[in-house]
């Protein structure tokens, strides 16, 4: 069973470039907290865009951050290994920043995914992704398929008993 590569160093980025020169890199990002089907389709469509695609995942601390104190619900470490597990993810790194703009420099990726809610507020990470020359392409959304609409029905159902 193939693992992808966790990758802990800036270094390692570079590397990883060097190393799939012949290949179509593809670069996403996001909390990925509570994995689920929209998650998924995400990912696999990420894959789809070219032969290696890299996770980038928010830290816990981004994620606080960016979505306030009571999540991630799953912590940074788990979330890793989740990833790390699935089929079509090659390698998966852990980001402090509120975004992966440095990243496009570093890893020089031929194409960066975002899914189509994100646009709007991660607008930053599509233009810094243009300026490199790295080919941005929106994953059309899931509907129904959230994170905070699976917290919100678990909420809900444990009211009800």
């Amino acid at each position: 069973m193939k693992v992808a590569k966790i990758i802990n160093e800036e270094s390692e980025l570079r590397l990883l470039r060097d190393k799939n020169k012949n290949k179509k890199i593809v670069l996403t990002s996001g909390c990925f907290d509570l994995l689920h089907y929209g998650h998924i389709c995400h990912l696999e469509e990420s894959k789809n865009c070219g032969d290696y695609l890299v996770v980038a995942v928010n830290s816990d601390d981004s994620v606080k951050r960016l979505k306030g104190n009571t999540k991630p619900v799953v912590p940074e470490n788990q979330r890793i290994k989740i990833l790390q597990a699935l089929r079509f993810v090659d390698a998966v790194f852990v980001f402090d920043e509120d975004d992966v703009c440095k990243y496009f420099e570093i890893l020089k990726p031929d194409c960066f995914t975002i899914g189509e809610e994100s646009a709007i507020d991660y607008y930053n990470e599509i233009v810094a992704a243009q300026n490199s020359k790295t080919l941005v392409h929106i994953i059309k959304r899931r509907k129904d398929y959230s994170t905070t609409k699976i917290i919100n029905k678990i909420k809900e159902e444990n009211y009800r008993e």
